[in-house]
C-alpha cells in the first residue's frame, strides 16, 4: 500500500460509511434509483408486469413478487464499490486519475449491481416456480439464492477486473 493512496483509501471507507448509514434511513421511495431499473429488466426478461406502488416498491401480481427496500441491492453495491476501488487504485498515480477511480468504481458498481440483482431475483422467480418451498423454507431459500449469487457475481468481477489491470499493468512495460 502506498502512503500517497492513504488519503483515497480514507475517501472510500468514509463514503462506504456514509452511505451504510444513509441507508438505514432511506425509504423504499429513496431507493427508485435501484428498485426501478432492476424492476424494467424483470419485466423484460419474465414477461410480467409490476405495478408501483405507493411504499415505493415494485409488485408482479402474476409472480406474487415485491421487489422493495431489503431487494435493492445496495449493501451489494457497497461492497462491489469498495472492492473495485480497492483493486484499482494502485494502478493510478495522479490525484485526478485516483479520484476517477472513486468515482469510476461507484458507477461500475452500480450498473453492476443493477445486472446481479436483476439475475438474484430471477434465479428467486425460477426456483420458486419448481416449488421446493415445500421442501425448504422460503426465507432460507430466498437468502441462500443472494448469498450464492452475490458472491458468485463478488468474485467474478473481482476476478475479471484484476485480470484487466494486470493485462494494463503489463502492456506498460512492453
Amino acid at each position: 500500500m502506498e502512503n500517497n493512496n492513504i488519503p483515497f483509501y480514507i475517501a472510500a471507507i468514509l463514503t462506504f460509511l456514509s452511505l451504510k448509514f444513509g441507508y438505514r434511513l432511506m425509504s423504499s421511495e429513496s431507493l427508485i434509483w435501484l428498485l426501478k431499473p432492476v424492476s424494467l429488466m424483470v419485466e423484460a426478461i419474465t414477461g410480467a408486469r409490476s405495478v408501483y406502488l405507493p411504499e415505493g416498491a415494485y409488485y408482479f401480481k402474476q409472480l406474487n413478487v415485491v421487489i422493495d427496500k431489503s431487494c435493492s441491492g445496495f449493501n451489494f453495491w457497497l461492497l462491489c464499490f469498495l472492492m473495485l476501488n480497492g483493486l484499482a487504485i494502485n494502478n493510478y498515480h495522479t490525484i485526478i486519475q485516483k479520484t476517477g477511480v472513486l468515482l469510476t468504481s461507484l458507477f461500475v458498481a452500480y450498473l453492476f449491481t443493477l445486472f446481479v440483482n436483476s439475475c438474484r431475483i430471477i434465479t428467486s422467480i425460477a426456483i420458486s416456480n419448481f416449488n421446493l418451498n415445500l421442501i425448504i423454507d422460503v426465507d432460507i431459500t430466498h437468502q441462500s439464492i443472494g448469498v450464492a449469487t452475490n458472491l458468485t457475481f463478488l468474485i467474478i468481477i473481482y476476478l475479471t477486473t484484476n485480470h484487466i489491470l494486470i493485462k494494463k499493468q503489463n502492456a506498460k512495460y512492453i
